[in-house]
Protein backbone atom coordinates (compact mmCIF):
# COMPACT_ATOMS: atom_id res chain seq x y z
CA UNK A 1 0.00 0.00 0.00
CA UNK A 2 1.29 3.39 -0.94
CA UNK A 3 1.51 6.03 1.76
CA UNK A 4 0.62 9.68 1.92
CA UNK A 5 2.95 12.31 0.56
CA UNK A 6 3.27 15.99 -0.19
CA UNK A 7 5.15 17.97 -2.77
CA UNK A 8 6.14 21.60 -2.67
CA UNK A 9 6.41 24.12 -5.43
CA UNK A 10 7.14 27.83 -5.38
CA UNK A 11 4.74 30.44 -6.66
CA UNK A 12 6.40 33.80 -6.09
CA UNK A 13 7.02 34.24 -2.38
CA UNK A 14 4.51 31.46 -1.56
CA UNK A 15 5.25 27.79 -1.16
CA UNK A 16 2.38 25.62 -2.39
CA UNK A 17 1.88 22.24 -0.73
CA UNK A 18 0.14 19.59 -2.85
CA UNK A 19 -0.88 16.77 -0.52
CA UNK A 20 -1.89 13.26 -1.60
CA UNK A 21 -3.62 11.14 1.07
CA UNK A 22 -2.82 7.50 1.64
CA UNK A 23 -5.40 5.05 0.31
CA UNK A 24 -7.80 3.59 2.86
CA UNK A 25 -6.73 0.09 3.99
CA UNK A 26 -8.97 -2.76 2.87
CA UNK A 27 -10.86 -4.81 5.44
CA UNK A 28 -9.57 -8.27 4.59
CA UNK A 29 -10.18 -9.53 8.14
CA UNK A 30 -13.93 -9.26 7.62
CA UNK A 31 -13.72 -12.10 5.12
CA UNK A 32 -13.03 -14.56 7.96
CA UNK A 33 -16.43 -13.76 9.39
CA UNK A 34 -18.33 -13.12 6.16
CA UNK A 35 -17.17 -16.12 4.08
CA UNK A 36 -18.75 -18.77 6.37
CA UNK A 37 -21.93 -16.68 6.50
CA UNK A 38 -21.95 -16.39 2.71
CA UNK A 39 -21.53 -20.18 2.44
CA UNK A 40 -24.66 -20.69 4.52
CA UNK A 41 -26.56 -18.09 2.45
CA UNK A 42 -25.37 -19.79 -0.76
CA UNK A 43 -26.75 -23.13 0.44
CA UNK A 44 -30.03 -21.45 1.33
CA UNK A 45 -30.13 -19.74 -2.07
CA UNK A 46 -29.92 -23.12 -3.80
CA UNK A 47 -32.98 -24.20 -1.84
CA UNK A 48 -34.84 -20.97 -2.68
CA UNK A 49 -34.04 -21.03 -6.38
CA UNK A 50 -33.75 -17.82 -8.44
CA UNK A 51 -34.85 -15.58 -5.55
CA UNK A 52 -32.13 -17.09 -3.38
CA UNK A 53 -29.48 -16.53 -6.04
CA UNK A 54 -30.52 -12.88 -6.38
CA UNK A 55 -30.40 -12.50 -2.58
CA UNK A 56 -26.96 -14.11 -2.49
CA UNK A 57 -25.63 -11.78 -5.21
CA UNK A 58 -27.02 -8.69 -3.45
CA UNK A 59 -25.45 -9.64 -0.13
CA UNK A 60 -22.14 -10.62 -1.76
CA UNK A 61 -21.88 -7.33 -3.66
CA UNK A 62 -22.72 -5.38 -0.49
CA UNK A 63 -20.00 -7.18 1.45
CA UNK A 64 -17.49 -6.61 -1.33
CA UNK A 65 -18.30 -2.89 -1.45
CA UNK A 66 -18.16 -2.39 2.32
CA UNK A 67 -14.97 -4.40 2.77
CA UNK A 68 -12.93 -3.45 -0.26
CA UNK A 69 -14.28 -0.28 -1.91
CA UNK A 70 -15.74 1.95 0.83
CA UNK A 71 -13.43 4.55 2.36
CA UNK A 72 -14.52 4.77 5.99
CA UNK A 73 -12.46 7.87 6.80
CA UNK A 74 -14.05 11.31 7.25
CA UNK A 75 -14.45 13.27 4.00
CA UNK A 76 -11.47 15.58 4.67
CA UNK A 77 -9.17 12.52 4.63
CA UNK A 78 -10.24 11.01 1.29
CA UNK A 79 -9.06 13.41 -1.40
CA UNK A 80 -5.99 15.43 -2.31
CA UNK A 81 -5.60 18.96 -1.00
CA UNK A 82 -3.52 22.01 -1.72
CA UNK A 83 -2.67 25.16 0.22
CA UNK A 84 -0.12 27.98 -0.01
CA UNK A 85 2.12 29.24 2.78
CA UNK A 86 4.11 32.45 2.96
CA UNK A 87 5.87 34.12 5.88
CA UNK A 88 2.75 36.26 6.36
CA UNK A 89 0.10 33.48 6.42
CA UNK A 90 -1.69 30.53 4.83
CA UNK A 91 -4.10 30.48 1.88
CA UNK A 92 -6.51 27.55 1.83
CA UNK A 93 -9.82 27.02 0.02
CA UNK A 94 -10.13 30.69 -0.90
CA UNK A 95 -9.45 31.86 2.65
CA UNK A 96 -6.39 33.67 3.95
CA UNK A 97 -5.23 33.13 7.51
CA UNK A 98 -2.78 35.80 8.67
CA UNK A 99 0.18 34.56 10.71
CA UNK A 100 -0.73 36.73 13.69
CA UNK A 101 -4.26 35.24 13.76
CA UNK A 102 -3.10 31.61 13.78
CA UNK A 103 -3.25 30.15 17.30
CA UNK A 104 -1.47 26.93 16.42
CA UNK A 105 -0.86 24.19 13.88
CA UNK A 106 -1.62 20.72 15.16
CA UNK A 107 -1.98 17.14 14.08
CA UNK A 108 -5.31 15.44 14.72
CA UNK A 109 -6.55 11.95 14.01
CA UNK A 110 -9.95 11.71 12.33
CA UNK A 111 -10.72 8.25 13.73
CA UNK A 112 -9.53 8.69 17.33
CA UNK A 113 -11.47 11.59 18.76
CA UNK A 114 -10.54 11.47 22.43
CA UNK A 115 -7.86 10.24 24.81
CA UNK A 116 -9.97 7.32 26.03
CA UNK A 117 -10.28 5.85 22.53
CA UNK A 118 -6.59 6.49 21.94
CA UNK A 119 -5.65 4.71 25.17
CA UNK A 120 -7.91 1.76 24.28
CA UNK A 121 -6.25 1.22 20.92
CA UNK A 122 -2.73 1.77 22.25
CA UNK A 123 -3.25 -0.68 25.12
CA UNK A 124 -3.79 -3.55 22.71
CA UNK A 125 -7.16 -4.37 24.28
CA UNK A 126 -8.95 -6.99 22.27
CA UNK A 127 -12.54 -8.05 21.97
CA UNK A 128 -13.92 -11.18 20.38
CA UNK A 129 -15.54 -11.98 17.07
CA UNK A 130 -16.89 -9.21 14.88
CA UNK A 131 -16.12 -6.52 17.46
CA UNK A 132 -12.43 -7.46 17.44
CA UNK A 133 -12.31 -7.43 13.64
CA UNK A 134 -14.02 -4.04 13.58
CA UNK A 135 -11.72 -2.61 16.26
CA UNK A 136 -8.60 -3.89 14.50
CA UNK A 137 -9.80 -2.41 11.22
CA UNK A 138 -10.52 0.99 12.82
CA UNK A 139 -7.03 0.91 14.33
CA UNK A 140 -5.59 0.17 10.89
CA UNK A 141 -7.54 3.03 9.30
CA UNK A 142 -6.43 5.40 12.09
CA UNK A 143 -2.80 5.03 10.94
CA UNK A 144 -3.67 6.94 7.71
CA UNK A 145 -6.25 9.35 9.12
CA UNK A 146 -4.00 12.06 10.53
CA UNK A 147 -4.49 15.65 9.45
CA UNK A 148 -2.71 18.97 9.68
CA UNK A 149 -5.14 21.43 11.24
CA UNK A 150 -4.92 25.17 11.74
CA UNK A 151 -6.68 26.80 14.68
CA UNK A 152 -7.78 30.42 14.57
CA UNK A 153 -10.68 32.38 16.01
CA UNK A 154 -11.85 29.43 18.09
CA UNK A 155 -12.20 27.12 15.06
CA UNK A 156 -10.11 24.38 13.52
CA UNK A 157 -9.61 24.02 9.76
CA UNK A 158 -8.24 20.83 8.21
CA UNK A 159 -5.57 21.88 5.72
CA UNK A 160 -4.75 18.32 4.64
CA UNK A 161 -5.98 14.88 5.72
CA UNK A 162 -5.43 11.18 5.07
CA UNK A 163 -1.85 11.38 6.27
CA UNK A 164 0.46 8.93 7.96
CA UNK A 165 2.02 10.20 11.18
CA UNK A 166 5.36 10.76 9.46
CA UNK A 167 3.83 12.79 6.63
CA UNK A 168 1.74 14.85 9.05
CA UNK A 169 4.74 15.77 11.23
CA UNK A 170 6.87 16.57 8.19
CA UNK A 171 4.16 18.79 6.75
CA UNK A 172 3.64 20.58 10.07
CA UNK A 173 7.38 21.17 10.43
CA UNK A 174 7.77 22.57 6.90
CA UNK A 175 4.73 24.86 7.23
CA UNK A 176 5.93 26.03 10.66
CA UNK A 177 9.38 26.85 9.29
CA UNK A 178 7.97 29.00 6.48
CA UNK A 179 5.70 30.85 8.92
CA UNK A 180 8.53 31.21 11.46
CA UNK A 181 6.51 29.52 14.21
CA UNK A 182 8.16 27.97 17.22
CA UNK A 183 7.78 24.21 17.40
CA UNK A 184 7.42 22.20 20.59
CA UNK A 185 10.08 19.56 21.26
Amino acid sequence: MEGSEYRTRHDGEKTVFDVTPAPCPKNKSALFIVVPLMFVIALMSLALGVLGIILFLLIASGVWYLGFRRDWRPAAHRGPSSFAVSPSGIEWNGRTFRKEDIHRLLIKNGMIRNELANAFIASGARGTGAFAVGQQYRSKIATVTNSLDLETGGRAYTLAGGLSETTAFGLMTDVGRILGLETAP
